[in-house]
């Protein structure tokens, strides 16, 4: 669902600040009652540019398998 959300943005040039937001596909997902659960971290998470979110999102998928 994210991912259909964050190219729905991309298709419609939906950009703030000059950027595609994360946030503002969250809140559409929201909007049609998607639910999200929190999760604790202890470390800072980039994702301001590609190479940032590469590496993001490779720590949260080692959190995931545990």
């Amino acid at each position: 669902r994210l991912r259909q959300e964050m190219q729905y943005l991309i298709d419609h040039d939906i950009k703030d600040k000059g950027e595609y937001q994360l946030t503002n596909a969250m809140e559409h997902m929201k909007q049609k009652g998607a639910r999200f659960k929190a999760g604790a971290v202890d470390v800072w998470m980039d994702c301001g540019n590609k190479n940032a979110m590469v590496d993001t999102n490779t720590k949260v998928l080692g959190f995931l398998d545990g």
